[in-house]
């Protein structure tokens, strides 16, 4: 899938539930508000795109906390996240 059409998977996904994101890893938002969802791929804006990453911002009783996942497996460390 390309950027527009997770964009629009979003959009559905999404609705008015929580904001989100989708995009490269190097515009990546900095500051948020929870609930956010957030598909990057993990090559930078100029280049083609090789891998998408899913995380899903949430605060859980003042706590905040991040889904990650990654078809890969590998932890957010592996993409310096």
């Amino acid at each position: 899938m390309n950027t527009l059409e997770l964009d629009g998977a979003m959009k559905l996904i999404c609705q008015k539930r929580c904001k989100y994101f989708v995009g490269a890893i190097d515009q990546l938002p900095t500051k948020f508000e929870t609930p956010m969802a957030i598909i990057s791929n993990t090559d930078i804006s100029v280049l083609p795109g090789t891998h998408w990453l899913g995380l899903y911002f949430f605060n859980n009783n003042n706590i905040n906390q991040c889904i990650f996942i990654d078809s890969f497996g590998k932890s957010p460390k592996y993409y310096g996240l």
